[in-house]
């Protein structure tokens, strides 16, 4: 199985090239739970979504998955969601708390394979001929002053295999992109880079390698990525308005913000050889050719994973995936007429869910003997984990002497990459709420769940887009002056877990990134007068 050709700290590595760049991070408890159990909604046509089905009668064992959502629960997944489509059948559709099935979720690199999916739409409608023409030939401006005659000899299949043979040095976002991700012109700095090698030699996972394609893709066309995928991509499959990231220079270049079900109408409609409601969205042949091996990163990297265009491969199995920071997966099982879709806050812990966990609960191609108990706590747990109840909440324990100095006090921070300006605890006996004042503006009184439950605010300062206006706050004391604050921008697929120490006047943040080695500080002071 492709996680046991990880050791952890090339899974490591592995979660955080897929992605497309961090960026500054840009009340009450969750209410009682609506039924679902019909999945099509209102003004969808017929056979949009699927029908639900018991585990077993698609061959998998609702035992297994049970015990997967009891891992879930208990163990650091940082999962958001997990669905399960077997046969065309709902076999399991689950969200943690403060997920639903409404909120959309950035699918970061995971969108490379929407990338992907448009390139062989643009094939089938001749906007461009052959993956063999060079990005010289559609954009010869930025070759003007190249000495390396090498780089003339980069080809739209040299992209999309990321194997373009340039060197990008500072791999300060994990995606080798760095400063030209926020760069004016990303598509230049790119083509400016030096050539390490001859295009197609070596695999060398590269983000903006995407910008030079979108641009491509721009000026072949008239529209713009945003338009060709809302058009030919998105609009077949019922899916509206998807938003995205955009660069500086105004080209729409990755992280598509979908719903896991929406991300599953993409998976399905490629397991089904791009066909949706029996429209071919994405031309059969290059489902077939866009999947399949084409490149193999050096082992010494990645540990035997396989590339196609924009897709990763499962070295051993018939697997295909659509990977992106934190967890957001789209997994492909053509063998077993199956798609898996997970969104979170740890790459790491989505496969090691997927392939440690609910594959060893595929038994058969046949219906399994019925278990209505185990499915009957698989629907259980699954609504616990969306929806916690007051027997799900820790004690609160009271809170340290400390707060008679710090509560209510506004601290200041140095220059920081979160965008905090200032930051205001005002805490009562059993309830904990934070004040901030963000690069985006002011953000007053968001609920801290004490209790181990999430409370979930309206306040966008780490949001991304304005539907990303949410966020989910909950702590506690680790001692005496440490407070932990485990802070989610609910759709970001970014999880800030934040040590705060107290120190007289001064206000001292240790940052960790969920499924990461990524740490750093924020230093701060009490305001004067307050």
């Amino acid at each position: 199985m492709l996680i046991e050709f990880f050791s952890k700290r090339k899974l490591i590595l592995f979660a955080l090239v897929c992605c497309t760049g961090l960026v500054c991070f840009s009340a009450g408890h969750p209410k009682t739970p609506a039924a679902h159990d019909n999945l099509k909604q209102a003004g969808e046509k017929p056979g949009t979504y699927w029908e639900l089905t018991t585990p077993e009668e698609q061959g998998i064992d609702s035992q297994k998955l049970l015990e997967m959502l009891q891992k879930v629960k208990k163990e650091k997944y940082n999962s958001h969601s997990i669905i399960i489509i077997r046969n065309h059948r709902l076999v399991l559709e689950t969200y943690i708390c403060p997920y639903t099935r409404d909120i959309p979720q950035n699918t970061r690199s995971a969108s490379k394979s929407m990338v992907s999916a448009l390139v062989g739409i643009a094939l089938r409608e001749k906007w461009i001929d052959s993956l063999d023409r060079t990005v010289y030939s559609y954009l010869p401006q930025y070759f003007k002053n190249q000495a390396d005659p090498r780089k003339k000899k980069i080809t739209l299949r040299h992209l999309v295999t990321m194997a373009s043979g340039l060197r990008i040095e500072d791999q300060s976002s994990q995606t080798g992109g760095g400063p030209i991700l926020s760069s004016s012109n990303p598509v230049k700095m790119t083509l400016e880079s030096p050539m390490s090698e001859n295009p197609g030699e070596r695999f060398n996972y590269l983000t903006p390698l995407l910008n030079v394609m979108s641009l491509i893709l721009t000026k072949t066309t008239g529209k713009n990525l945003k338009k060709l995928a809302d058009t030919y991509l998105f609009a077949p499959l019922g899916i509206k308005d998807v938003q995205w990231k955009r660069d500086r220079m105004g080209n729409y270049i990755s992280d598509a913000v979908l719903t896991p079900l929406e991300m599953a109408k993409f998976g399905v409609m490629f397991l089904d050889k791009g066909k949706w409601e029996g429209k071919q969205v994405v031309p059969e042949d290059w489902v077939e050719e866009s999947t399949k091996i084409q490149i193999s990163p050096p082992d010494t990297e990645w540990d035997g994973q396989k590339y196609g265009y924009w897709w990763w491969r499962s070295p051993s199995q018939n697997i295909y995936m659509a990977l992106g920071w934190g967890g957001q997966g789209i997994f492909v099982f053509p063998d077993w007429n199956m798609v898996i879709v997970t969104t979170g806050s740890n790459l790491g812990g989505a496969l090691s869910v997927v392939f440690n966990l609910i594959i060893p609960a595929v038994k058969s191609s046949r219906p399994l003997p019925a278990n209505p108990k185990a499915a009957a706590a698989l629907r259980q747990i699954s609504r616990q984990l969306q929806f916690p109840s007051a027997a799900d909440a820790e004690p609160i324990p009271p809170h340290p002497k400390i707060i008679k100095n710090i509560n209510r006090k506004t601290y200041c921070f140095e220059p920081n990459n979160m965008g905090l300006i200032e930051m205001t605890f005002h805490f009562r006996d059993k309830a904990c709420y934070l004040s901030v004042v963000h690069e985006r503006g002011t953000f007053k009184r968001m609920e801290v769940g004490l209790d181990g439950i999430y409370r979930v605010s309206k306040a966008r300062p780490w949001g991304e887009w304005p539907i990303h206006n949410k966020t989910a706050l909950r702590g506690k004391w680790k001692n005496n002056n440490t407070f932990f604050l485990d802070l989610l921008p609910v759709g970001r697929g970014i999880n800030p877990l934040m040590d705060i120490q107290f120190q007289g006047e001064e206000i001292d943040i240790s940052v960790a990134l969920t499924g990461t080695y990524n740490k750093f500080r924020l230093k701060g002071k009490r305001k004067k007068g307050k």
